[in-house]
């Protein structure tokens, strides 16, 4: 029996949504695709940092956190015993926030700690968690805006009625349990961002655009100041203020029947009560602003933003809004794509366009050459926008990003994610139930005209930002106040978990990819092999082509790569070639990796044979222009400066390869100064014409078959050479006992745990898996647990058994933790006790193995994955997908296999210990004890290796 709402359905669109309102005003969106068995789920709410209390700015945030937490039936032993104490802990916090004196601020905080400890012994941490992963969910996660809080998960379709009932008890009542632990995660997120230039470029923008509005006034971490007087009862009234079910939606794309799906929503949310009270989303309208002049300071590259405010998400002119971006940035043939990136005036440049709900913003950004000042960069960003207030722009490219509108909407439309994301904009932003579906239409009735007085209208006043490099500011950090760890009862499950374990549920038939029937094959004298999926959902196509050799060996190949990004083939006109591969919807991206090159296009199909010719032409015989190589060569060369800048390829790329090679390291195996000086066109015509003669296998997904792909092939028939010869770099064993540690000018510190494994074998795959599920794939892993839940001690952690790419690799382990830099020697002995004393816990197992037998049987392999997937296969010598004979071995899996496991890739295994940080802020002799401590430098990372 269908169950009876307040508004009918809405007529099929696009994408099959189907809009319903249940009679307590809890909106849903549904939008069916079956192409596998999964359900991407949003639950959203109206209310984010815009309507934090001004008292306590970051409160709709850190909601977010504690609805992780549970409530009277989820994540608690027993309710009875732990209420009281929580009610206590409450009542500290209030008085807390009130008390001036350090002391007695001091003394309370300790009365907190210690009855946290005893209401901890009723708590069951990460719940709710634990039940999305023996559910097979994943992707479980939450982020909050100004003007939303939403929450996600990605469900296997046959749990769907498990999962709405786990929602429709989180979401009517919440519980903040464990709360001084998650308000030291969230000091730990708060002081992370003192550290990431991009979000203090962002806050920065936001004040200067918005003085008068939230969008300016209020922080969506919130203030030092708000985060160490922290209020319960006021995020409790907020929960009861916005957290019901006529100010929220629920929002599912994938396998789903619409009528089962809205029995279950009616079954378990009808009788949420509806707050006649909850504030109406209004508009909120901010004063003019004036032109200002901001300057950040921080230790990475130099960058400049030009801003403008905007009609907001659901204001008509949005729409003009987002032409213009696209208009001024799209990739490929856009006014600073064609001005600016084209003619290598910039380092490089782009824009973005930041939607919200009352108003939006468009940024343009640029990175300077070097020697080049920011003001100039400002000042070659301004002039594209005057290209739009005096009409001074080519209107053909109006109709052209229309149609790549379409074509990543067509893009989206192909996944759950994708289809979902557009119901939870709907909502969020107001939007009309066509908004989406419609929007060709509407689009394609503005004209140039209108793009230029939108530009006149809106594009007059703006902030412009100058990020240049320098010491880091000293900000006002959140001071860790002490406590004690928790111990947490891991083992420990309520009795709602059990109920919902005890359902029966019709079990998921998986469905595995076969590679000789789902893959068609053809052979040719000049390939190794080729490769065919059809497409039967558009008209797109995607081809690739795979070359065994790469940067190891032939170190001027990614220059020979980027030129082409550059240039058109001969006797054509760069400019007009490239808007019209953008008007074909086409568009390629050149690759290299360490022994391969991926050489990928792609785009609409009916010019699937321009577009292929196009390619190799420029391949074969690309413009010789001496000016762009040298512009290649000075955007290169700054790049490495600024590589010396960016932290976060300081310890991923650079100090992990050094510490995995030593001295002589592929990421060092560059050409030289001298070197890329003396290139010449001539130079890259050879290093193409060789990689063009290399063996090379096809990769392709289209509409068409495989037998009208042979014409195209005539086209990239060359004389085949001998492979090259295999990489000269490989992993070193590391020694027993080494610390790495760079210096960088930052708040905290950035600590990783690395070892090299074993090459590739066969037998390891379901271990491996089973293993990174278990230590630290989820909120419920050991890894998170230890390090954030029990001890607080990081926002950010995670730990990856990283498989080689082909057999005869290493392969490596890597454990990472952000953490404060008071915080070291504790987070190291915490950290290191994970790798030597492996994590013992049955239910975690239990936990580990059936979510990811749940997401081996809901695994759907399609489109061009599909052909990436056999690729991957063939690389480890197999002949069939993995997938098929992981569930067996998985399922005969044991706990002890785990622990034999982490004894023999984790505690014989030597770690590399990489540091990152800042030695005025860091014990560096604490770092001693963890082995010898080598510091290290940028430029000895980065150089290029001197010749043999």
């Amino acid at each position: 029996m269908t169950p009876s709402f307040s508004s009918p359905p809405s007529s099929k669109n696009q994408h099959q949504a189907h809009i319903y309102t249940l009679e307590n005003g809890l909106s849903i969106y549904l939008s069916p695709y079956p192409v596998k068995p999964q359900i991407y789920a949003s639950v959203v709410v109206r209310a984010g940092g815009k309507q934090d209390p001004d008292d306590n700015t970051g409160l709709a945030h850190y909601l977010e956190h504690i609805m992780f937490k549970g409530n009277s039936r989820i994540g608690t032993k027993n309710w009875e015993k732990e209420k009281p104490l929580l009610e206590q802990i409450e009542k500290l916090f209030n008085s807390y926030r009130k008390i001036q004196d350090p002391i007695q601020r001091k003394a309370c905080y300790q009365e907190i700690d210690q009855l946290s400890q005893q209401a901890a012994q009723y708590a069951i941490p990460n719940e709710y968690d634990k039940i999305m992963s023996e559910l097979g969910c994943t992707m479980t996660n939450a982020y909050t805006t100004y003007d939303t809080t939403v929450y996600l998960n990605k469900i296997p379709a046959h749990q769907i009625e498990n999962w709405l009932e786990v929602e429709s008890v989180r979401f009517k009542e919440m519980t903040p349990r464990l709360f001084h632990t998650e308000l030291e995660t969230v000091y730990e997120e708060k002081n992370k961002t003192l550290d990431e230039e991009d979000w203090r470029v962002y806050e920065s923008l936001q004040e200067a655009l918005f003085p008068k509005h939230p969008y300016g006034t209020k922080t969506l971490i919130g203030t030092v100041e708000h985060l160490k007087n922290p209020s319960i009862t006021a995020i409790k009234n907020f929960f009861n203020t916005y957290y019901c079910p006529n100010n929220m939606a629920i929002c599912l794309g994938g396998d789903l029947d619409i009528e089962h799906c809205l029995n279950l929503i009616k079954k378990y949310f009808g009788t949420w009560k509806a707050n006649p009270q909850v504030p109406t989303p209004v508009s909120l309208s901010a004063k003019p602003i004036t032109p200002i002049q901001k300057k950040i300071q921080g230790p990475s590259q130099e960058e400049a933003f030009l801003a403008f405010r905007v009609p907001g998400k659901n204001q008509p002119e949005a729409e003009i809004a987002k032409l213009i971006d696209m208009i001024l940035s799209n990739g490929q043939a856009g006014l600073i794509d064609l001005n600016l990136n084209h003619h290598q005036k910039l380092l490089n440049a782009e824009s973005y366009l930041h939607e919200m709900y009352d108003y939006s913003t468009l940024v343009l950004h640029g990175r300077p050459h070097q020697g080049q000042g920011l003001d100039e960069v400002i000042d070659l960003l301004w002039k594209e926008i005057d290209h739009l207030k005096t009409d001074n722009w080519d209107h053909t490219i109006l109709p052209a990003v229309i149609n790549d509108l379409e074509i990543n909407r067509m893009n989206r439309l192909e996944s759950n994610q994708g289809r979902t994301m557009e119901m939870v904009n709907i909502f969020s932003f107001g939007l009309p139930h066509d908004f989406y579906t419609q929007r060709t239409q509407r689009l394609q009735k503005y004209n140039p005209q209108d793009i230029q007085n939108f530009a006149k209208k809106y594009l007059k006043t703006a902030v412009s930002l100058h990020k240049i490099t320098g010491p880091t500011p000293s900000y006002q950090k959140v001071i860790k106040p002490p406590i004690t760890k928790v111990e947490l009862n891991k083992e420990a499950i309520s009795s709602f978990h059990q109920s919902i374990l005890e359902r029966k549920v019709q079990p998921l038939r998986p469905c595995f990819v076969n590679f000789d029937q789902d893959i068609q094959q053809s052979k040719d004298p000049n390939y190794e092999g080729i490769y065919h999926v059809s497409n039967h959902e558009n008209q797109r196509f995607h081809t690739a082509h795979l070359y065994q050799i790469g940067p190891d060996t032939h170190p001027i190949l990614p220059i020979a790569l980027k030129y082409l990004n550059y240039v058109c083939p001969e006797k054509r006109d760069p400019i007009a070639h490239k808007k019209k591969w953008y008007t074909w919807g086409g568009g390629h991206r050149f690759d290299t990796h360490r022994d391969s090159t991926f050489l990928n296009f792609w785009g609409l199909n009916r010019y699937k044979t321009d577009l292929w010719e196009d390619v190799f032409q420029l391949l074969h015989d690309p413009i010789k222009d001496k000016q762009v190589l040298k512009g290649i060569v000075k955007h290169i060369l700054k790049g490495r400066e600024n590589a010396k800048k960016d932290k976060r390829f300081l310890l991923f790329k650079a100090m992990v390869s050094h510490a995995l090679y030593g001295q002589k390291s592929p990421l060092r195996n560059i050409p030289s100064e001298e070197l890329l000086n003396s290139l010449s066109p001539h130079d890259i015509q050879v290093q193409l014409q060789d990689l063009l003669e290399r063996p090379k296998r096809l990769l392709h997904y289209g509409p068409d078959s495989i037998q009208e792909l042979d014409p195209l092939l005539k086209k990239f028939r060359n004389k085949v050479k001998e492979p090259p010869l295999p990489s000269p770099f490989k992993k070193r064993t590391l020694p027993e006992a080494q610390v790495f540690f760079l210096p960088y000018d930052m708040l905290q510190v950035e600590i990783l745990f690395l070892s090299r494994q074993p090459p590739f074998r066969p037998t390891q795959l379901p271990i491996v898996h089973l293993f990174n599920e278990y230590f630290s794939g989820s909120m419920s892993s050991p890894v998170f647990q230890e390090l954030r839940e029990s001890r607080a001690l990081a926002y950010a952690t995670a730990a990856k058994y990283s498989l080689p790419r082909n057999t005869s690799e290493f392969g490596e382990f890597f454990l990472y933790i952000g953490t404060q830099a008071d915080k070291l020697e504790e987070t190291l002995s915490a950290t290191q006790h994970l790798l030597q004393e492996f994590p013992h816990s049955p239910n975690g197992f239990k936990i580990a193995q059936q979510a990811l037998l749940e997401r081996i049987k809901t695994q759907r392999i399609l489109r061009f994955s599909l052909l990436l997937h056999h690729e991957k296969c063939r690389k480890w010598g197999l002949k069939k997908s993995f997938w098929e004979e992981l569930i067996q071995e998985v399922e005969q899996s044991t706990l002890r296999d785990l622990e034999d496991f982490h004894h023999t890739h984790l505690v014989q295994e030597n770690h590399a210990l990489l540091i990152l940080g800042d030695p005025k802020r860091l014990n560096l002799h604490a770092l001693e004890k963890f082995g010898e401590v080598q510091t290290l430098d940028p430029t000895d990372l980065l150089s290029p290796l001197k010749p043999e």
